[in-house]
Order: structure tokens, then C-alpha cells, then sequence
């Protein structure tokens, strides 16, 4: 409602055209990103028996959440890591948080200490390889690739590593 609502004031109040309006809402409307729970590849991914009013992705035959749940490598599955891991690491839990001073802006880092345990998180939210922090023999505690490279961030990387 806020959408249309904002749609009708840029036009009336504003004298944007209807294209104008239309393209500021699509570019700062949270709409895009609310379409339907695609659960399976059935028609309208199992979300409704009936057309819903926003539609179903184009992916939804093959991206749903029925073809994760026995996908290791999917995103479903590494949820299911990182949360067997918070139920599991008493630093994740309770440790002291401090974010670090990252070598580039498209990467955030923070490491939780708790004891003797030390976790440094790094997280590269770009599609370029960023540089990272040094990890002189931390353990991979979890990462989104098999292996993390080292001295750099591939794109979209994200990798936790511990000292006991």
C-alpha cells in the first residue's frame, strides 16, 4: 500500500510521469524481493493452488526450497551448519564480539573471544576477490567454499576460523 500510495503523490503532488514514478518505486520498493515462498516446482511453487497476486520466480522449477533440503552444497544446508554450530560453540553463544579493521571496504570482520578461544569472521561482499586477514594457523571452523584461499577473499566468500 505504501508503494501506491507513494506512486499517486510523486504523480499528483510531485508531477512525476507514470513511467517516473513507476521506475523510483521499482528501484526503492522492497516488493522485488517479496515474492512468493518458492517450496517446490509445482505450479505456483507450492505456494498456493491459485495464482497469488505477486508472481512466482521464473527460477522456481529448480531453485525451491524441496531441491535444497538434500543439497549439501545449498544454502538450506549451510544454515543448518552454522546454526548445529551455535547449539555447539559456547564462544558463538557468549564470546565478546569486536569487529576488526578489514584491509578493504567490501569486507567486514569481526572476531568473539571467549577464554583461551579466539573466531575471526570474514565476509568478501563483493564478486571481486578482496584481500584477506592474516590466519596464521587458525582451524576452518566453516566457510561457503571447500577451502578458504588463504591470503585472499574470493567473491561472496564468507569464512569463520578458530583457535583453541
Amino acid at each position: 500500500m505504501e508503494s501506491i500510495n507513494y506512486y499517486h503523490i510523486m504523480q499528483d503532488d510531485e508531477g512525476k510521469s507514470e513511467q517516473e514514478a513507476f521506475d523510483i518505486i521499482a528501484y526503492k520498493s522492497r516488493d522485488n524481493g517479496r515474492t512468493p515462498v518458492q517450496w517446490d516446482g509445482s505450479a505456483f511453487a507450492g505456494f498456493s493452488t491459485q495464482e497469488p497476486w505477486i508472481g512466482v520466480g521464473n527460477n522456481y522449477e529448480w531453485l525451491n526450497a524441496a531441491n535444497e533440503v538434500d543439497d549439501p552444497a545449498s544454502v538450506f544446508s549451510f544454515f543448518k551448519r552454522l546454526i548445529a554450530l551455535r547449539k555447539t560453540e559456547a564462544i558463538i553463544q557468549g564470546g565478546d564480539i569486536r569487529f576488526v579493521e578489514s584491509p578493504a571496504p567490501q569486507v567486514i570482520a569481526y572476531e568473539r573471544t571467549l577464554g583461551d578461544e579466539r573466531i575471526l569472521v570474514q565476509c568478501n561482499f563483493s564478486a571481486d576477490e578482496q584481500p584477506a586477514i592474516a590466519t596464521d594457523g587458525g582451524e576452518v571452523l566453516v566457510s561457503n567454499y571447500d577451502e578458504p584461499a588463504g591470503d585472499v577473499l574470493r567473491p561472496w566468500e564468507g569464512t569463520a576460523l578458530i583457535w583453541r
